[in-house]
C-alpha cells in the first residue's frame, strides 16, 4: 500500500465529507434566502458541517481548510452557548 492509499478516505469518511458540505451550504444558503435566521439550527447546521469537514480535512491532512473548520465549529459553538444562555 502507498502512502497516497493510506490517506484515501474511506467511503465512511467520503461520506461524512458530503454530509458536511450539504450542511453548511444549506445552511448558508436557507439563512441568504431568509428563510432561516441565524438561530440555534443554524448554527446547528454549521457546526455539525464543520465537524464533519473537520474529520475529513484531519484525514486527508489538509492542515489549512481542517483550521478553517476548527475556526468555523468555534464561532458556531460560541454562537449556541449565547442562544444557550439568552433563553
Amino acid at each position: 500500500m502507498s502512502a497516497t492509499d493510506a490517506r484515501r478516505p474511506s467511503a465512511a469518511i467520503d461520506a461524512l465529507g458530503w454530509a458536511g458540505m450539504v450542511a453548511v451550504t444549506a445552511a448558508f444558503g436557507l439563512n441568504a434566502a431568509k428563510v432561516l435566521d441565524d438561530g440555534a439550527f443554524y448554527q446547528a447546521l454549521n457546526a455539525f458541517g464543520a465537524l464533519a469537514l473537520f474529520v475529513v480535512c484531519l484525514r486527508k491532512r489538509d492542515w489549512p481548510t481542517m483550521t478553517l473548520e476548527i475556526v468555523w465549529l468555534g464561532v458556531s459553538l460560541w454562537r449556541l452557548g449565547a442562544l444557550w444562555l439568552l433563553t
